[in-house]
């Protein structure tokens, strides 16, 4: 019995030092900030009638096996989200707030601009991945589009990580982190999830999030 929980303390230990205990509250509202945003607009089935895509869109080809790097997402995502919290309270809230005002202006835009993209039929669907991208299709509804969220996330992991006030990150993690953003955001084409322009805004939103949570929490300090 007492193997037994010094193996219960020294797990519960090694999970505290890998996720602070501040870092918990900001974290789980971030999860739950994208759950609002992507949920709501599907329970309120908003009619997507718009179509943003362009003849550059078209010309984007079909490629199933990056259905991997579309899913491999959320485990960078949550990666990078708790690498970025390990650096201090501070910028763990930073990313809450630049999180939030991106998840909160998507759901806006979800709400008011319901895009729709046409996809491939699933017997179209050959190759390597394909089994992968027609689950995401079975699960993942070509609704909610604009801005891009896989996009606004991900540059969001890179963006924290490469910001000034971020300490100890290796110059070779900060480059497979932009590898690997740029990755997903090419995938979100290349699987037909997205068009140009969800990826591009998701882009911008993250850039200007970022930014703007730094004023946030500077006044958040100074109250």
């Amino acid at each position: 019995m007492n193997i037994q929980n010094e193996k219960i303390r020294n797990l519960i230990a090694w999970y505290r030092k890998f996720i602070p205990d501040y870092a918990h509250l900001p974290l789980i509202l971030c999860f739950f900030t994208n759950l609002f945003a992507f949920t709501i607009p599907r329970i309120v089935n908003v009619p997507t009638v718009i179509d943003l895509s362009i003849a550059f869109d078209a010309k984007i080809p079909l490629i199933p096996a990056t259905s991997y790097i579309y899913i491999g997402a959320f485990a960078y995502w949550a990666l990078s989200y708790i690498a970025v919290s390990r650096r201090g309270r501070k910028l763990t809230w930073r990313i809450f707030w630049a999180d939030a005002i991106g998840k909160l202006v998507a759901f806006i835009c979800f709400m008011l601009i319901p895009c729709h993209i046409v996809q491939p039929e699933t017997s179209e669907i050959t190759g390597v991945g394909a089994w992968l991208l027609k689950l995401v299709y079975f699960f993942d509804e070509p609704n909610n589009l604009f801005p891009s969220i896989h996009c606004f996330v991900s540059w969001m992991c890179f963006r924290a990580l490469i910001d000034k006030e971020v300490h100890g990150i290796p110059l070779y993690v900060k480059i497979l982190s932009f590898v690997f953003t740029m990755l997903i955001c090419i995938s979100t084409l290349t699987t037909k999830q997205h068009v140009f322009a969800d990826t591009f805004t998701g882009v911008i939103l993250a850039e200007a999030g970022w930014i703007l949570s730094k004023f946030i929490v500077k006044r958040v300090q100074e109250s």
